[in-house]
């Protein structure tokens, strides 16, 4: 006695599915570097206006640079865990156990928030 059972249609459909992750996978590459050259280049020149103007600036100047640079690495960051994503069917490393909080604080972190509540 045995069973049969096509699964023609499911082969089909996971191969597709392993096409499709790996195109992702290129383009989240491809955008991810292609994001990060002008955000390296922002930040540069950020810092060489703070460097060329130090003396012209007042605190609140100061300030508007400091939170539009640490927006670029904030957003710098997002882009690296967007490919990092990108990636996770291909990772080998085994799964682990994960500090929700620390997580959570990171996430916080992306959206803006400058402290995680108590």
């Amino acid at each position: 006695m045995g069973v049969y059972e096509d699964v023609t249609q499911r082969k089909n459909v996971e191969a597709e599915l392993k096409r499709s992750n790996a195109e992702l996978e290129q383009f989240a590459y491809a955008v991810s570097h292609d994001m990060r050259q002008p955000l390296r280049m922002i930040s540069s020149y950020l810092q060489l206006i703070e460097k060329a103007l130090h003396a012209q600036l007042d605190d609140d100047t100061r300030q508007y640079l400091k939170f539009a640079t640490e927006g670029a690495r904030r957003m710098d960051g997002m882009i690296l865990a967007l490919l990092d994503f990108s990636r996770v069917g291909r990772k080998t490393e085994p799964m682990a156990s994960l500090d929700i909080r620390e997580a959570l604080d990171e996430a916080l972190t992306f959206l803006g928030r400058r402290s995680p509540p108590t």
